[in-house]
């Protein structure tokens, strides 16, 4: 498992990495406006969500390790294409691959947990991969930034394509010994279960919170946060990677605790996802006085820290969904969920693109960047708001499971 979760560290820096860390040196190498470069984002994002659903049926139907070497394949080609484009056709072009390649690769991880280890084992362990994958933001983050400075952001791309192909090599070398990870179901997994999953009306409360907290956490994180911190506070780039840097490290540490605080709690997951949107909704009130009155850049930094409580919820809702449905369909389930995660991120990214092209005639130009006023930022923080606040009354509505699946046909030993 280990060459595996390498891989979906290296696949996440890429989707934090670019283009928030380096959405400044991007705009100015290929002189375009701020949706085009965001753009980059959303295709990363529509992809990769759209690709979910597909990629769960596929796990649940070819197994894991057939899906996740294609997946590697993928995110190695696009990872060498992206930094080698001169034009923004195949800039976009390696950035599909990257997003292909990258959606294969975490359910697979998910479905390989679940054949391996108990249901009671499984929030644990699914906690500690989804912290490998945010380690894999957080070096998207600052230590991306500082290379970038200093190597330039291609040839540091280039780099992180080479060590994503080494554990790819590494995970086919292993693959004669992990083969019993690659069954798939004996029975045919195709549309009817995602009628079973979408019919089943606590998984549809359970989407919806773990697709609205992500997404907002993800847009500062890995799209806007640096950004807001250069136009309005005008830090330099390494101080404005340092906040979603911190951020991220808040991330990972929540994601490594949440199985074991939901242990503690008596295998409860409702008041994990609670707490976790209601810090959120709290960091998304500070940000906007923070922004609108000007106060300390500090302020903003403890909003981010709130907003990184979203991995206390995510590991909480994917345990869920795979708690409320079948095991057979565990990965259609757990597609379902995470593709709806990035499709949700991806209209997020674009309405808030649509926000600061609106604002592009207030905006200045200094050293080739272009700098959106403060008005523009605390437009997209309000939307922000507004959607955390519906998302914590839909999540006082989540069945609880204490832990338990709800079919009896999970006879693993608990």
């Amino acid at each position: 498992m280990a060459s595996t979760t390498v891989i979906y560290f290296f696949s996440y820096m890429q989707r934090v990495a670019v283009p928030g860390t380096i959405f400044d040196e991007l705009q100015t190498t290929f002189a375009v406006s701020a949706s085009a470069i965001v753009a980059l984002s959303a295709i990363f994002l529509y992809i990769y969500g759209g690709m979910q659903l597909i990629v769960g049926m596929l796990t649940d139907r070819l197994g894991a390790l057939t899906v996740l070497i294609t997946g590697g394949v993928l995110l190695c080609g696009g990872s060498f294409l992206f930094p080698m484009a001169h034009s923004l056709p195949v800039l976009y072009a390696g950035r599909v691959l990257v997003a292909l390649g990258a959606s294969l690769i975490y359910l697979s991880i998910v479905k390989c947990l679940d054949a391996m280890f108990s249901a009671r084992l499984f929030p644990v362990l699914l906690g500690i991969t989804i912290g490998i994958g945010y380690t894999g933001g957080l070096v998207g983050t600052l230590p991306f930034a500082v290379l970038s400075d200093r190597w330039g952001w291609r040839a540091t791309l280039i780099g992180v394509a080479a060590l994503t192909l080494a554990a790819l090599i590494v995970t086919m070398l292993m693959l004669p010994r992990v083969r019993m990870l690659n069954q798939g179901s004996v029975c045919g997994v195709g549309l009817g279960s995602i009628g079973t999953v979408l019919r089943n009306l606590s998984s549809l409360a359970v989407i919806f919170v773990g697709s609205t907290n992500f997404s907002v956490y993800f847009l500062f994180q890995a799209t806007f946060g640096k950004k807001l911190l250069h136009d309005v506070y005008h830090l330099p780039s390494a101080t404005s990677a340092m906040f979603p840097f911190i951020m991220t490290i808040v991330a990972v540490s929540c994601s490594l605790t949440s199985g074991m605080l939901s242990r503690a709690l008596v295998h409860r997951r409702k008041p994990i996802v609670l707490f976790a949107t209601l810090c959120m909704v709290i960091g998304g009130v500070l940000l906007a006085c923070s922004v609108w009155c000007g106060w300390s850049y500090i302020w903003v930094l403890v909003s981010f820290c709130l907003l990184g409580q979203t991995s206390l919820g995510s590991v909480m809702t994917a345990t869920l969904m795979k708690e409320l449905n079948p095991p057979e369909v565990v990965g259609t389930a757990i597609g379902l969920s995470n593709g709806a995660c990035y499709l949700v991120v991806a209209v997020y990214t674009s309405i808030a693109g649509y926000i600061l092209d609106r604002f592009s005639g207030s905006a200045t130009v200094i050293h080739g960047a272009v700098v959106y006023p403060r008005m523009a930022y605390l437009v997209i923080v309000g939307f922000c708001i507004a959607m955390l606040v519906i998302s914590f009354c839909t999540a006082c509505y989540i069945k609880e499971t204490h832990g338990i699946p709800s079919f009896a046909s999970d006879t693993r030993q608990k």
